[in-house]
C-alpha cells in the first residue's frame, strides 16, 4: 500500500532540489561561457536560454501527469520522470571536455578540436 510521506519529508526534498537546479543553472553559465566559441557565443547562449524556457514551460504538464496517467506507482510518475531526467542530464555533463589550463576556443574550428 503506497503511504504519504510526512510533510516535513517532502518539503526538505524539495528545498533540496530547488537548491540544486540553482546550482545547476549558474554552473550552465560557466561552462557555456568556456566551451562556446566567441563567435558564436550569444547566439548559442540564446538558444540555451529558450530551450531552458520550453522546459519551465512544459514542467507544470508533468508535475500533473500524475492525473492524466494512472500506475501502480501511487502518484510518483512525475517524480521518477522528473529524476530520470535529471540523472541523465548529469551524465551528459560528464561529457563535456575539460577546460582548465587549456586555451579557450575563439573560432568554432577551434572548438571542433577541444577535446578531454
Amino acid at each position: 500500500m503506497y503511504l504519504l510521506a510526512p510533510l516535513w519529508i517532502n518539503t526538505v526534498l524539495a528545498l533540496i532540489g530547488k537548491l540544486c537546479v540553482s546550482c545547476a543553472t549558474a554552473a550552465v553559465f560557466v561552462f557555456e561561457g568556456e566551451i562556446y566559441p566567441t563567435t558564436v557565443r550569444s547566439f548559442l547562449k540564446g538558444g540555451g536560454l529558450a530551450c531552458g524556457q520550453v522546459g519551465s514551460m512544459i514542467a507544470p504538464y508533468i508535475g500533473k501527469i500524475n492525473n492524466l496517467i494512472k500506475t501502480d506507482l501511487g502518484g510518483s510518475l512525475d517524480l521518477i520522470l522528473f529524476g530520470v531526467l535529471m540523472f541523465s542530464a548529469g551524465l551528459a555533463a560528464l561529457l563535456l571536455p575539460e577546460t582548465n589550463n587549456r586555451k579557450l576556443p575563439d573560432t568554432i574550428q577551434e572548438a571542433k578540436q577541444l577535446k578531454r
